[in-house]
């Protein structure tokens, strides 16, 4: 039988060390040179690199931690086609990864055929007209990548929960203007994966996200990236999970507080709305 030769192998640090006293792979290199001389004998060759937020990892041997964001990727997919209020914004290398799965025949467009195709795997029961309709497609036309992203952004757009991963979505969002039917009050919950109260408090956050309408609810993954965990660790200063904060567009922080407990919560929203109120019947009485 024979067995498959490395030709490449890709060393890619992760978890908080990864940053720390410089990025972790300029303090590893000079320590592997003698493994990269003997594998380049070898035939095969080693490369240290830095997974930049929101890339996307492929190859034949990709780890089970990539394969597992993958398999995340897609079910977010699966959230958007069933219109779940519960959406997760993914970068535009993600969603490229989402369309190339679907695109089976490689060129770039996504035949109706290919999309019926990848909704049967994914197990979703769509009218694929209606789903061509809401990309945007005329009968018989293929859907572009753009058209794909632009139709995903739309979705998360309008959703009641969304989930972010990354430092920059977190930044980018701040500064967006609130999308139709939402205020400029951001409510965000710091998550992290093994975090089991944030898990259990997740259908309660969901719900009171539907009984404030105005308000975008957000929820971050600490761990999801490395750019995550410098931000609840540096900047949020996060103690405790799951923990909440409340911002206004633009970047002010109005209010912080820690501990999965849905009255506390609609305590401290309330709050924040009845000041915000106050402040705007302040300012028409005065006539500004």
């Amino acid at each position: 039988q024979s067995v498959t030769a490395l030709d490449h192998v890709l060393l890619m640090p992760t978890g908080r060390t990864a940053r720390q006293c410089g990025l972790l792979s300029d303090s590893l290199r000079p320590k592997l040179v003698r493994v990269m001389q003997l594998a380049e004998k070898k035939g095969c060759k080693v490369s240290l690199v830095d997974q930049r937020e929101g890339s996307v990892v492929r190859g034949a041997a990709t780890c089970a931690l990539v394969e597992l964001e993958t398999a995340q990727m897609l079910d977010q997919l699966k959230q958007v086609l069933t219109k779940s209020n519960s959406l997760q914004s993914l970068s535009e290398p993600q969603l490229q990864d989402i369309f190339d799965r679907l695109d089976t025949a490689g060129d770039g467009l996504l035949q109706p055929a290919e999309l019926k195709t990848g909704l049967e795997l994914l197990g979703i029961q769509r009218d694929l007209s209606l789903l061509l309709k809401e990309l945007d497609i005329e009968e018989g036309e293929a859907v572009t990548v753009e058209k794909f992203m632009s139709w995903w952004h739309r979705n998360v757009k309008s959703a009641r929960v969304v989930t972010l991963t990354s430092a920059a979505a977190w930044k980018q969002l701040l500064q967006l203007e609130p999308p139709e039917g939402f205020g400029d009050l951001i409510l965000l919950e710091v998550t992290f994966t093994f975090c089991r109260s944030c898990r259990s408090f997740e259908p309660k956050f969901r719900k009171i996200a539907e009984a404030y309408p105005s308000v975008r609810f957000v929820q971050l993954v600490g761990n999801g990236t490395i750019g995550a965990m410098e931000l609840v660790n540096q900047e949020l200063k996060c103690e405790k999970s799951p923990a909440f904060f409340i911002f206004r567009r633009g970047g002010e922080r109005l209010d912080y507080w820690t501990g999965a407990n849905a009255e506390r919560l609609q305590e401290h929203l309330d709050a924040v709305l009845q000041g915000k109120d106050a402040k705007t019947d302040a300012a028409v009485s005065s006539g500004a």
